[in-house]
């Protein structure tokens, strides 16, 4: 009974043999064509190969069958064998592949703190220049702010016109008390409607030379809104203004001055006869 289970236990271990090798070939497609991998297919090959020799025995070939049966109880614990030091090696290989991948991991975070960082610092460093300039700004308006209130509320009247087309460009509120007109109707005049006819001429001319700070070109005479002629001495200085070339005028009403002189001249004269 037991030369029967024979056949049929060799016959099993001849189709398990002839499996192997295909398994073997998937493996090394699977896990790429490395030396272990070809090894084992290679050991896979002469394990089938001495299974087709068993077989081919009782045909006439002068081989042992108990020899083939002893080779392939050898070769069972050396594949097995193989196949785990196969198997260490694509282990180690993915090992070595996640600490790589952790250590270029680590390094890419760190590059991405240093980097965070001097976005950081750089936007601090923004943040600090936008502060800054909006503090700068708003000085600037509060310093535009107080020449402007100096500017209108003056109790002199100060003018500023185009040297142009001598249009005003600004005026303050003295100056609207002084010549009667209001805002809207200044906006209409032009600097030479100011004067009186036989001075229009010097005063074109006058405004072609460039002047000096506190120079005082005499006295003009000026026409009001009521009709009446105002003496004045005008304290003159260019500048730009509203990117425009400008001159800016500061008026001295010499109108009660120029009419007491000729009256105080004689009286000097008889205290001195």
């Amino acid at each position: 009974m037991l030369m029967s289970t024979v056949p049929l236990y060799s016959t099993i271990l001849s189709v398990l043999a002839c499996l192997i090798p295909p398994y073997a070939l998937r493996l090394t497609r699977v896990f790429g064509t490395k030396r272990v991998g070809w090894v084992i297919f290679a050991v896979f090959v002469l394990l089938a190969a001495l299974q087709l020799i068993r077989a081919w025995h009782p045909m006439g070939l002068a081989f042992n069958p108990n020899l083939t049966l002893d080779l392939l109880y050898l070769f069972v614990p050396v594949l097995l064998l193989i196949g785990m030091l196969h198997i260490e090696t694509i282990f180690k290989e993915r090992l070595r592949i996640e600490e790589e991948e952790k250590r270029l991991c680590a390094e890419l975070e760190v590059q991405v703190r240093e980097r965070t960082a001097q976005l950081d610092a750089a936007n601090d460093e923004l943040q600090r220049e936008i502060s800054l300039r909006k503090q700068g700004e708003q000085e600037l308006r509060k310093s535009k702010e107080g020449y402007r209130f100096l500017f209108d509320e003056n109790p002199l009247p100060m003018l500023i016109f185009d040297l142009q087309g001598l249009r005003f460009l600004a005026f303050n509120n003295a100056a609207l008390r002084f010549y009667g007109f209001s805002h809207a109707e200044f906006k209409q005049l032009t600097a030479t409607d100011l004067f009186v006819p036989d001075e229009v001429q010097r005063f074109v001319a006058d405004c072609a030379r460039s002047t000096v700070l506190g120079q005082k070109p005499g006295v003009w005479r000026h026409h009001r809104k009521n009709g009446s002629i105002a003496e004045v001495e005008i304290t003159a200085h260019d500048l730009v203004y509203a990117e425009s070339q400008a001159r800016l005028v500061l008026i001295y009403d010499v109108t009660s001055r120029q009419r007491t002189e000729p009256i105080a001249a004689p009286q000097e004269a008889t205290q001195a006869g």
